[in-house]
This record gives structure tokens, sequence and C-alpha cells, in this order.
């Protein structure tokens, strides 16, 4: 997630693109197979030294585990002073609430912020029970944008924006008493991603769904203006609703004119959204400004999405094919929404492991070109049971697992810590080049813990 370096519009590729067919995905890696897959089928402890933990990191081990509470981190970014907040959810008194962490840099809990380095919230919607934060942004103010998920009063779920000050205090200029709501009394809305635009709109991509329905729902996104309110001014009222029954936004990049490129999935394909200024379909992008790609042979979604440079894109989730193990996948796309066949020849990569399912959940570039990925995947414990566990990818410039991390470019987080089981939820490349994962884990079976590993 982050902003993008350059104008879409002025891209030489404004060419009207055909929807993406299933035949450009035949046979793309099924059953862990073809087209581009790899497959993982490891023991734990079989990774070998080659992801060396940063040993400058919570007192010398390289991974942190946060386990005053249950929980689990979501999203991590850094402050202008090098300082990593965190969000996601604790448990307390047997209720899910909304936490942000502050970190310094080396690990330790930022005492000046909240109480001892984390803040909690519950119900910022006005119900109990529920609320979790998914992701953050630092605005021009150095403000804390939190965007999360909370129970309204009636049951149903509520879109939720907190801003905190420095210190960790909520900004009572913002919405009621720092926290914003945007909610519907006859539909759950939940919100993912967060980016901030060049004006300081405050842009939240998500869902909106019928509380009965088993669908997915509409993919959302609302716009709040610096006060908090909705911008009345974007879309439908402030928000844009995708209009199909199963759409999901699952990431937002934003370019330096602030167009708004919007990624998820629609029912079982991946799906690719470009909205100007006012929340209008840009017409000039892929089909009237709504790209999607298909597989003959399985579902896609997208989760995460990144800028790879000037003129291409990257996009990261999970292909489930209709026979086999879900799969981590990998997507490369030119500015007009085209597949970029110099990525791996076709566009894509998959990791897959017959042992279980793998699914990306985040994606950053390095300065090098590489892609450093995050998620989860399936292997065999030493006691020949199965387990998900956090996993962390490099994949090359070319569209091909890097062996310079792990076995052929993937490492498993539990070799990595004495904990078993978890999953990594978000990767962060930091203004020292350091890479930082954040999820949980689960230790000896029991509730999760929010968690944090860094490589050098």
């Amino acid at each position: 997630m982050h902003a993008l370096s350059r104008t879409w519009r002025t891209l030489s590729c404004l060419v009207p693109l055909l929807v993406v067919t299933a035949s450009i995905f035949i046979g793309c890696g099924g059953g862990g197979g073809g087209g581009g897959a790899t497959t993982g089928d490891l023991v734990v402890g079989s990774n070998p030294p080659a992801a060396f933990l940063d040993a400058t990191f919570a007192g010398g081990e390289g991974f942190l585990s946060l386990d005053d509470f249950f929980g689990s981190a979501q999203s991590t970014i850094e402050d202008a002073s090098g300082r990593y907040v965190v969000v996601g959810a604790v448990v307390v008194a047997g209720n899910q609430d909304a936490a942000v962490w502050r970190l310094n840099d080396d690990g330790t809990l930022d005492t000046t912020f909240g109480i001892d380095g984390i803040v909690i919230d519950a119900g910022a919607a006005g119900g109990l029970g529920f609320d979790g934060a998914s992701d953050a942004a630092i605005d021009a103010s150095s403000r804390i944008v939190v965007v999360g998920t909370s129970a309204s009063p009636n049951g149903d779920l509520d879109v939720v924006v907190w801003r905190f000050l420095d210190d960790g205090t909520l900004d009572a200029t913002f919405g009621v008493g720092g926290v914003a709501v945007a909610g519907n009394l006859l539909r759950d809305e939940q919100a993912f991603t967060v980016e901030i635009d060049t004006q300081g709109r405050i842009l939240v991509g998500g869902v909106s769904q019928v509380p009965a329905d088993s669908d997915p729902g509409q993919g959302a996104l609302w716009r709040f203006l610096d006060d908090g309110t909705l911008d009345l001014d974007f879309a439908d009222n402030g928000a844009f609703l995708t209009g199909d029954a199963e759409d999901v936004v699952s990431d937002i990049l934003i370019d330096l004119v602030d167009q708004v490129l919007v990624v998820g999935s629609r029912g079982d394909a991946l799906a690719i959204w470009l909205l100007d200024d006012i929340g209008e379909l840009v017409e000039g992008f892929a089909d009237q400004g709504l790209a999607t790609y298909f597989d003959v042979d399985a579902s896609l979604e997208g989760f995460s999405a990144a800028v790879y440079n000037d003129e291409t894109f990257v996009v990261v989730g999970r292909r489930s094919p209709d026979v086999g193990e879900d799969e981590m996948a990998v997507f490369r796309f030119l500015g007009d929404g085209q597949v970029d066949f110099s990525f791996n020849g076709q566009g894509f990569l998959t990791y897959a492991t017959t042992l279980g399912d793998s699914m990306a959940r985040s994606v950053s570039v390095a300065i090098t070109g590489q892609l450093v990925i995050a998620g989860t995947t399936t292997v065999i414990e030493e006691d020949e049971s199965l387990s998900e566990v956090g996993a962390l990818w490099l994949v090359s410039a070319f569209g091909l697992f890097d062996p310079a991390l792990g076995v052929n470019g993937v490492v498993h987080l539990a070799d990595l810590s004495t904990e078993d089981g978890g999953a990594a939820s978000s990767v962060l490349i930091d203004s020292q080049n350091r890479v930082l994962v954040s999820g949980f884990v689960v230790p000896d079976g029991l509730q999760a813990i929010a968690s944090l590993w860094r490589f050098p």
C-alpha cells in the first residue's frame, strides 16, 4: 500500500483492455504443478540459515511476541521517527478490542505512547464485544489514522476510523472524540485498508453486505474529510459501491492526481477498479474502469497491492483450484490493467504444497526490485502433524522464486521462533531496508498472540 509514484493516465498504453480470459491461465498451477507453480513440502526446522533474524531487534532475538494479551497484529507502518505503529486486536475480559502498539526501532514498547506503548479501544461504534483494527497510515501532520470494524448497538458491523495524536490520545478535532463511524443499519460493513491522498482525505476500502446473506457483499470505498465527516462530493454521498453481490475491496493505491486503484475480487475472479478523484470509474482503464481476471480451473483473489515501478504494479493473493490445495499467487500488471507477460513469462507465479493451503496477504517491493511477500502455508511438524504457519517468500524481478531466502525462496516463520503455528498478515520494508513481518503465533495450540519478525 504505497502512494503511486506517477500518474496512471500519462502512460502510453491506454488501450482498451479485453477482460483477461481463462485460456491465459490454463494450467497455472492446479494441484501444485505446472504453469510456474513451485511446490514446498518441507518439514518445520528444515530451513537453512539463509533466513537470519535481525539481532538488533527484540533483545537480540529478532522475534517479538506482544504477549500481554491474546491477539493478533494485522498491519505495521513506520513513522517519520523510525518507530513502528502496529495495529490489530486483543482479547480483554472475553471481548475483542482494537489495539494500537508503538515500538521503538529496537523492538521495545514506546512508553510515550498510550499506556506503556499500547492503546486499546472498545465500543467504537457503540456496541459491545467486537472491535478490530486492520490498517493504518500517517497523515501530513504526523497523526496516526487507523481503520477497522466495530459492532454497533444494533449488532451489525460498522466501519471505524480512529485518529490518534503522537502521544496516543484520540484527536478530539476528528469525528466524535477522535472516532468517525460509517454504517448502514441494514448492512454489515467492514474496513480492511486505508490510504491518505494528496489533499489529506482518508480513503477506506472494505466490504458492505447484508448480514443474513452468505455472499461476500459489495466492495466498498469510503472517503472521509480531515474532520472525520464523509466526503459528500465523492461517489454516492461519500461511498463507492462496486455494485455486484460478490465483490470485496482488499487494498487501494493512490496516484499523484488522486486516482484510486482498487484491488479485490468479484466472485471467482481477481478484480481491479480505477476511480477518478470524484469516485467515478475511469473509462480509459480496462473495460470501462474495471479489469477482471479469470482462471478456468480455479478462483482468484487479490489481497494486497504495491507499485512495482513507473509502469507496473503487483497484486498478491490466493488461487483456489477446483481440485487441490489453495496456492499463494502473485501477479504483475501494466498501468492500463493488462497482464505484464515479462513477469515469469506469463504475468503470474504461484506457490503450492500438497500438504495444505497457502496464500499471500501482503507484499512490499525492495529497492533491488525483489518482491517480499508475507502470508501462510502448511507444513509437517516434527510429530508428523500438519500445521498452518506464517511464511515469507522472496520473488525476483523476473518472476522467479529467489533462493537467496530460505529454501527455494520461502521461509517458515515457525522455524525462526519457539512457537508453532500462526500466520503472517503484513510485510513492511522500513527506511533502513529491513524487512518487518507482523502476524501472530499460537503457542501450544492456545489462543493467538500478536508477533513481529525482523530481518536485516
